[in-house]
């Protein structure tokens, strides 16, 4: 059996995400907005990936289907991923909005514990 492409890249983003780092938490919020890309980025795949085999290839109409659902469930998980976002947001209100709207003097405040 030959290499499968989409498969192939795929394998490689828990490598990827086992490197993850980021600079600061605005950096993490930045990210996570942009979480959702990725399973829709899936979910177009096997889509294109199903038109394909669908038009061009003896495929029973039941694989299509379950291809179709496969399509289905990436995009409710790019959903799930838009509310990683929002809970990051809600959770993270009051340090959001001090780092978008510093007070004047803020970085005098002692971040130190115990300070």
């Amino acid at each position: 059996m030959s290499d499968f492409a989409l498969v192939t890249h795929a394998t490689e983003l828990p490598t990827i995400a086992a490197r993850y780092e980021s600079e600061d938490m605005m950096q993490v919020r930045g990210h996570l907005q942009l979480l959702s890309e990725l399973p829709l980025a899936a979910a177009a795949a096997i889509r294109l990936l199903t038109e394909r085999l669908a038009a061009e290839y003896p495929l029973h109409e039941n694989v299509v289907e379950e291809l179709r659902r496969v399509h289905d469930a990436l995009s409710a998980a790019g959903q799930a991923c838009d509310e990683v976002a929002t809970t990051f947001e809600a959770s993270h209100e009051v340090e959001i909005t001090r780092r978008m709207q510093p007070r004047v003097g803020e970085e005098k405040w002692d971040q130190r514990v115990g300070g």
